[in-house]
């Protein structure tokens, strides 16, 4: 009879603990037309949108700490031209096809699709904001000037 009031205290540690975890999921946007959409199976999607531009990543993401890895998961599509084998070529949407080389020179002239280089590889979670990572392991709390203005923009991602 004794174990009962202390296996009453381990349940209401655990049921308070659970409740204390911040929901990271949802999508976090910043200041310079970025957004990346934490889904709450581990995947992700990153945009960038500048002007005529948009590149995109999809990927999973792992959370250790206060950090979340971000990784890359590319989509391939199969470049199939006559005389030579086939090549995989990352596509310009989320489907896997076969294409051409006519379809192929086509996506090229395209301003935007998957992106390897934009999507930062791991942030740091705290209060709704997602914040880079400095070369000191601390978040970023940077402000850096906008394009063609004075004013000063923070690096971070914040959650809409």
């Amino acid at each position: 009879m004794q174990s009962q009031p202390f296996l009453l205290f381990i349940l209401l540690l655990c049921h308070t603990e659970s409740i204390g975890q911040p929901n990271i999921s949802g999508k976090y946007e910043d200041a310079f037309g970025a957004s990346i959409d934490l889904k709450s199976d581990s995947t992700l999607r990153y945009d960038y949108r500048f002007d005529l531009m948009h590149f995109w990543t999809v990927g999973q993401w792992h959370v250790r700490g206060r950090r979340i890895d971000l990784t890359f998961m590319p989509i391939y599509d199969t470049l199939s031209r006559s005389n030579q084998p086939d090549s995989l070529v990352l596509s310009v949407d989320e489907t896997t096809e076969k294409i051409d080389d006519v379809e192929f020179a086509t996506n090229s002239l395209l301003s935007g699709g998957q992106s390897i280089d934009r999507m930062p590889g791991q942030v740091i979670a705290k209060r709704d904001r997602l914040y880079l990572v400095s070369k000191s392991g601390k978040p970023d709390r940077r402000r850096v000037r906008g394009f063609w203005t004075r004013k000063r923009w923070p690096t971070w991602y914040r959650k809409v």
